[in-house]
């Protein structure tokens, strides 16, 4: 009867095989079957040598988290867009988040500077100027409702003009915040526009004079003796002339208004036996306290007889 023998041993350095022989196996000799354990796989091999694969292996991988970079597995690190592993950063961040971050309370909403809803609604400060605290989120350099002395402590423009800006809250619109020009407020900003001028005084001008006019009926042959001195900055316009006679048999008769002694903008021309109110509302001119103005009447008729003009008032409006 023949004894069947069982063994593993180590196969050419290259793993081990698990056989069976009908030998002692310290003779060894071809058996019935061969299991092999080999780096390249398991496989068993039958005594005619044909040859069983039961699973090829590969090497142990080595190092590859490198290579997971295309969002194609979970080993890349976790963002947004994409699954993957926290990083160091993300578990940092995590753990400095206090406990029941997900409640809201006034405490850490100031710390961060933020505001809470029911506390935008006030905008307040606390203390007085200049040195309020900020509390709600208003703004420190705003004008306030609750804070004193605001106002006082702006700069001042000691002589306002009509193209000045005023902050007004339209009662029309729910008091709505606008701005409004000086010169556009009732009565232009003024109790009553202010003027220079004269009526009723019939100055004479003779043919081929030039005479200046002053108010209370006076004129003169010389500019200086006639003129008026601004007592402060404004805008000179709405120049209105009224002649009652006009005997000039020439075209091209000049009211002007004149300043520092030189002629502006600001005239009226009467032609030859023109009378009546003749206006200029279109230009003005600008002046400081100090300047000097006078009123030019030309007459240019001539040849022979009386041709005099009768001027019998003059109005010149002076706007802030």
């Amino acid at each position: 009867m023949t004894q069947d023998y069982h063994f593993i041993a180590e196969h050419g350095g290259e793993g081990f095989c698990l056989g069976e022989m009908s030998t002692d196996p310290a003779t060894p000799q071809t058996g019935a079957w061969n299991l092999y354990f080999k780096s390249t796989g398991i496989f068993i091999v039958e005594d005619d040598g044909t040859v069983h694969v039961i699973a090829y292996l590969t090497d142990p991988p080595a190092a590859h988290a490198a290579s997971h970079t295309d969002g194609s597995d979970d080993i890349q690190n976790a963002t947004a867009g994409q699954k993957g592993l926290a990083t160091a950063a993300q578990i940092t961040k995590l753990d400095a988040i206090e406990a029941a971050a997900d409640v809201t309370d006034a405490g850490n909403v100031d710390a961060a500077g933020a505001v809470m809803e029911g506390d935008a609604a006030s905008g307040d400060l606390e203390g007085d100027y200049p040195g309020p605290t900020v509390k709600n989120g208003a703004d420190a350099t705003a004008v306030h409702d609750n804070v004193s002395a605001e106002i006082s402590a702006v700069s001042e423009k000691a002589t306002p003009v009509s193209a000045d800006l005023i902050l007004i809250e339209d009662s029309a619109d729910s008091h709505a915040k606008k701005k409004v020009q000086i010169g556009n407020l009732p009565g232009g900003g003024t109790a009553a526009p202010a003027w220079i001028g004269f009526s009723g005084m019939g100055l004479v001008v003779a043919k081929g004079a030039t005479s200046y006019l002053g108010d209370g009926g006076g004129q003169n042959g010389t500019e200086a003796n006639a003129e008026y001195y601004c007592p402060a900055a404004g805008t000179l316009k709405n120049l209105r002339v009224y002649v009652s006679a006009n005997a000039s048999n020439n075209a091209g008769n000049t009211f002007k208004v004149r300043k520092n002694g030189a002629a502006t903008g600001i005239v009226v021309t009467y032609g030859a036996g023109t009378t009546g109110l003749l206006s200029d509302t279109v230009n003005t001119i600008a002046v400081v306290a100090g300047d000097r103005i006078s009123f030019e009447m030309v007459n240019t008729g001539s040849g022979g007889g009386t041709k005099n003009i009768v001027v019998e008032s003059v109005s010149l409006q002076v706007a802030a």
